[in-house]
């Protein structure tokens, strides 16, 4: 009954009095201050879960698929210096038997975090879930809010040219995952990371050469924009290729190049277009986005400088089409085509992204998406979002689909935002000036194996 009470919205009744059936123990973790992880045992195999929440009352629920005798759960996303109440539950041949309430305090969290300025439609509750992002400017961090707009899990490296990428929760659901890059591009730091709730690195995997977006297939595999540097002429010419890896492979024997710009598109670089943003060359397709449909197992990727967006087959390693730019394949019933697009996201023949809009502020940025009709090869647009012309950002934005609406990371325009499927802002998060807004994930539930 809980569970459904919680799935409706309702808080549960205030059973913490109850005896406990069995004991539980808690211990905070010593890398990430807002972290526990909490362990018991049952005689027979029985599922797990956790409640949690500044009161006895709770509000937050992690729970692991299956069943086990040994119980150990993650439990992330708790505010600083705060008690909190928990409790462990399972549920053993249809009986449920509980640790009873217990009570932790968490520990503090750098006084240098970006906090959130929240508004919301509706006041902010247990249960509203987290934003998973990173913030790059005056601070530059993997990290997590609660949608009362405090820092509640971070990532930080102690390389100043240290510049994190696409952010997502890991499959396993063992912790997140983000790729990183040089934030000048003058050194290489390529490298995809996952690291535990409780802030501890699982695994890197080393991906030379790689930046600003990844994708996690199914089977672990990691994919990956890479930079295909050539020489044409007495010119270095930065193009880019999709390249797969399984995790914790060897760079130089396991990574597979599964497309190049250079095998499909005629090189169109040029000094007087090029954008300086590489040192090692005339930057040509700039990828800024990587994402995967895995019922056609295609890849779609955005290029900033062509300013479009590609499909490419992964079985075959072929492009299959550009929509947008001046070598679309698309013709659009009417004029609205996108500048330069961000986080490409492709489902049933409509592409969602995110449009950084004009340069100099000429067109604001916003969220957007087109029905392709990959029969005529016509599209049009179908939706739109731009906050009433409130933020404008040049590079970084996000899009992401949650929940029937949308989120959004404004970028340079430091903030993040939920929108309905009617277009109305539920809740915006802004962070203080000088700190922009980087990749967008709603997390639902911060925690899951600790083991």
């Amino acid at each position: 009954m809980i569970l459904s009470l919680l799935s409706l919205g309702c808080e549960p009744a205030d059973d913490s009095a109850a005896a406990a059936d069995f004991e539980a123990e808690a211990s905070l973790s010593e890398s990430m201050p807002t972290a526990m992880t909490v362990r018991w045992s049952t005689d027979a195999a029985a599922t797990s879960r956790v409640e949690w929440g500044t009161g006895s009352h709770y509000g937050e629920v992690v729970a692991l698929d299956g069943t086990r005798t040994e119980h150990a759960v993650a439990v992330a996303g708790m505010p600083a210096g705060t008690a909190i109440h928990w409790r462990a539950i399972s549920e053993i041949d249809g009986e449920t038997v509980s640790s009873g309430d217990q009570v932790l305090q968490t520990g503090a969290m750098p006084n240098d975090l970006p906090v959130l300025t929240v508004e919301s439609a509706e006041p902010v509750r247990a249960g509203s879930g987290f934003v998973l992002g990173y913030t790059v400017g005056s601070d530059t961090s993997v990290i997590l809010f609660d949608h009362k707009g405090n820092p509640t899990w971070w990532w930080r490296d102690d390389n100043p040219n240290f510049m994190p990428n696409q952010v997502r929760v890991s499959r396993d659901q063992r912790g997140i995952m983000f790729s990183a890059s040089s934030y000048d591009r003058e050194e290489e730091l390529g490298a995809i990371y996952q690291i535990s709730w409780t802030g501890e690195i699982l695994e890197t995997t080393i991906a030379p050469n790689s930046h600003h977006d990844f994708i996690e297939h199914e089977d672990g595999t990691l994919a990956y924009c890479a930079m295909d540097i050539r020489e044409v002429g007495d010119q270095s010419i930065v193009g880019d290729a999709i390249v797969e890896i399984p995790p914790g492979g060897n760079a130089e024997t396991d990574a597979v190049v599964v497309w190049t710009s250079w095998d499909d598109l005629p090189m169109t670089a040029t000094e007087a277009g090029d954008s300086g943003y590489y040192p090692y060359g005339l930057d040509w397709i700039h990828c800024n986005g990587l994402s995967y449909n895995e019922d056609e197992n295609d890849y779609f990727m955005s290029s900033y400088a062509l300013k479009t967006v590609m499909r490419i087959d992964r079985a075959e390693g072929k492009l299959e089409w550009s929509f947008g730019g001046d070598a679309s394949d698309f013709e659009l019933s009417r004029q609205d085509a996108f500048a330069h697009a961000h986080s490409p996201t492709y489902s049933d023949g409509t592409l969602w992204l995110f449009d950084n809009g004009g340069q100099g502020g000429t067109a604001p940025s916003r969220a957007v998406a087109y029905t392709l009709d990959e029969t005529t090869m016509t599209a049009e647009e179908s939706w739109s979002f731009d906050a009433g012309g409130a933020y404008s950002s040049s590079i970084l934005g996000d899009v992401e689909l949650v929940d029937g609406g949308y989120l959004m990371a404004w970028g340079l325009g430091g903030a993040w935002q939920e929108v309905d499927a009617d277009g109305n802002a539920t809740w915006t998060g802004s962070a203080p000036i000088g700190v922009a807004s980087g990749f967008s994930v709603k997390v639902a539930t911060a925690g899951g194996p600790a083991e």
